[in-house]
């Protein structure tokens, strides 16, 4: 049967979030990649390294992109996707990919902590993608809520989406991003400096699931996307992924909420 026009639009809809999705992961994964693996950037890295990179960061993303693209041609969204015009979204998205991308160069020259490929256990990689999250959290919780407060002109882009279409995830002003996303995460790389399986872990995990609590679309082992959904209604609930907004009185149950995606509750 052939399908119809609004099928059409939610079919080309969700295949350009899925691509932006997959560029968000390749971008995550192979800029640092390709400057960590050029030796006229770093001498320190050497040419193991140099080897092994393209392939370590070519598994690993395409593991996730099988992944994504699964979850986006099989799961139903809970309400119908909104975004800004693709005038307004695309040279929003493009250059906060450009800022962060800048400021990832900066962090390698200067800072170059998070980096080294190392041998180690599994259960110890994965203590130090858990200790990089939560410092992440923590760190994103506070600064997430000081934008709804005293820096409010600089969030108020990002909450003109209605958190039901993954590609609005960094629709954001600079400032917004950068105190969002770019300070949070090299933070905490910085502090905890894990290995670098650790780092890329860390960054990938986060793309996906700011993309997911930003798509309408519910994801095993990620946040459900109606609580975020949720917080961009109401802005005063839900600033992080769950734990801490129970801890301090603003988390509020999605599950509690009937559902209007294009009418504020």
């Amino acid at each position: 049967m052939e399908p119809t026009g609004a099928e059409k639009m939610r079919l080309l809809v969700t295949s350009a979030e899925g691509l932006y999705t997959y560029f968000m992961i390749s971008y995550s994964m192979h800029i640092p990649m390709w400057l960590m693996a050029d030796s006229t950037l770093r001498d320190v890295w050497g040419y193991s390294f140099k080897a092994m990179a393209p392939g370590i960061a070519f598994v690993v993303w395409l593991v996730i992109v099988v992944y994504v693209d699964l979850v986006y041609r099989s799961a139903p969204r809970f309400c119908d996707a909104i975004a800004p015009p693709a005038a307004r979204l695309v040279p929003v998205l493009v250059g906060n990919a450009v800022l962060h991308a800048l400021v990832y160069l900066l962090y390698a020259l200067f800072v170059d902590r998070g980096f080294e490929l190392r041998v180690q256990l599994y259960g110890w990689t994965a203590l130090e993608i858990v200790v990089c999250f939560a410092l992440y959290e923590a760190i994103f919780y506070v600064l997430h809520r000081a934008l709804h407060a005293r820096l409010a002109r600089f969030h108020a882009l990002h909450h003109e989406t209605h958190a039901n279409l993954g590609v609005t995830n960094f629709y954001m002003h600079p400032v917004d991003y950068a105190l969002e996303v770019i300070v949070p995460l090299w933070t905490a790389i910085a502090v905890v400096d894990p290995s670098l399986q650790s780092t890329v872990s860390v960054i990938v995990i986060g793309v996906i699931n700011s993309v997911v609590s930003h798509s309408g679309v519910k994801v095993a082992g990620f946040p459900d996307p109606r609580d975020h959904w949720l917080h961009h209604h109401l802005a005063v609930c839900n600033y992080g992924t769950g734990p801490l907004d129970v801890l301090a009185g603003t988390y509020r149950a999605s599950s509690n909420v009937a559902f209007t995606c294009r009418q504020r509750v």
